[in-house]
């Protein structure tokens, strides 16, 4: 359960070989204590879209899936009330670097954000450029 990497650990989220969402939690940033792994049971179709949200309640982690971004089903519950390794570093979106966590999914940064208590924490402000013709 130990990484294999300088990177600190915290979340990591991603698909398993049976296309079902799998969860890695750590508390302490070195060993993936919390969750290891942990799979959820609804299977992903290819090249659709879907929409993941993880939730800390204090007491569990919740894995939810939606289809279309507004009705989600709750797919995986993690009982714990240790909270993440919150590293002082950048905050990293995308795929892990080791064969077992990569994926081909995509990640839109338009509709990724963070809620803390409710509150947002982190926002992407996304704009369309405006190109003019010369």
């Amino acid at each position: 359960m130990a990484s294999n990497s300088s990177t600190p650990l915290g979340i990591a989220l991603g698909c398993n070989n049976s296309s079902q969402i799998w969860v890695f939690l750590s508390s302490d940033g070195q060993n993936y204590d919390i969750a290891y792994g942990t799979s959820g049971t609804k299977s992903l179709e290819t090249n659709k879209d879907y929409w993941v949200k993880l939730a800390f309640n204090g007491s569990s982690y919740k894995v939810s899936i939606s289809e279309d971004g507004i009705n989600f089903i709750e797919d995986l519950t993690i009982e714990s009330s240790s909270p993440v390794f919150s590293p002082d570093t950048s905050l990293i979106l995308g795929t892990h670097h080791g064969n077992n966590l990569s994926t081909n999914a995509k990640i839109y940064l338009k509709d990724t954000y963070l809620k803390v208590n409710d509150e947002m924490f982190w926002k992407l402000e996304y704009k369309i450029p405006k190109w003019v013709k010369k």
